[in-house]
Order: C-alpha cells, then structure tokens, then sequence
C-alpha cells in the first residue's frame, strides 16, 4: 500500500520514467566521446572526494596496477552500469575493490577475477545452477 500511495503522488511523466527503468524501456544517453571523457573525469573528481578510509582498497588496487587510473574501459564498465551518474559509479567503485579484497585478497585485487580463481566451495555453489547468465539483454543493455 505504502508503495502504491508513493507512485500514485508522482506525476504522470514521473511515474511512466519509473516503470520505463523498472521494465529497462528508458531512453539512455547518448555515449559520445566528449560525454565519456567528462564523466571519467568526474568519477575520478568524485573518488578524490572520498574519505581514505572508503577508498582505501581502490588506492590499493592502483599502487598495485598503476595503470589501472589510466583504464578507460574499467570506468565505463561502472559509468554504463549507473546511466552515467558519476557519483554512484565512484560509489560502486570502492565497494566493489572493498568486496574483492575481503572475498579474494590483496594479490588478486588489481586482477580480473576468473573461474580459476574460485575454491572448491565456491566452485559447487557455481555448478548448482542456481545462478545463470542468460544468453540475450534488455533494450537497456542489462542482463535479465
């Protein structure tokens, strides 16, 4: 009910941009080269930003594999996945370098995670089937 009084106080425009990103029908930014360069610049503006102490498996990753900074396609990876929103890609960023470093440790953290990389325990969960990547994406670029 509370969710169904939420939606119902948005405009009709706000509510159809709601349903439009739940069912991953929205529009999505043009990607031009200059939008690209800017927003790396402001992830790399927003992760400056943060506290040491939040960004401290990042940095590490970086002194690690220096040219990791440099790595365009790294940050899109974050970018694409936000629509863009710098600020919740510098976000994901740091959780993600703060999970790889407490599920795989520090020699693996400025490496591409791989299925050689998994324990046997790890690997059981895997062969259980009960996650799958499924073969085709939304009009959004997602995966279902």
């Amino acid at each position: 009910a509370m969710l169904a009084n939420d939606l119902n106080a948005l405009s009709m425009e706000e509510r159809n941009k709601v349903y439009e990103e739940i069912h991953g029908v929205n529009e999505i930014e043009k990607e031009t080269p200059a939008l690209i360069r800017e927003r790396i610049k402001a992830v790399k503006a927003e992760l400056g930003k943060y506290p040491v102490t939040k960004r401290r498996a990042f940095d590490r990753a970086c002194f690690l594999k220096p040219s990791l900074v440099d790595d365009e396609k790294f940050f899109l990876l974050f970018l694409r996945a936000v629509r863009f929103d710098h600020v919740t890609a510098a976000r994901n960023i740091c959780l993600h370098f703060d999970h790889k470093l407490e599920l795989f440790g520090e020699a693996k953290l400025p490496k591409k995670i791989t299925l050689d990389d998994l324990d046997e325990d790890d690997m059981a969960v895997f062969y259980t089937g009960c996650h799958i990547i499924l073969p085709n994406r939304d009009r959004s670029g997602r995966r279902p």
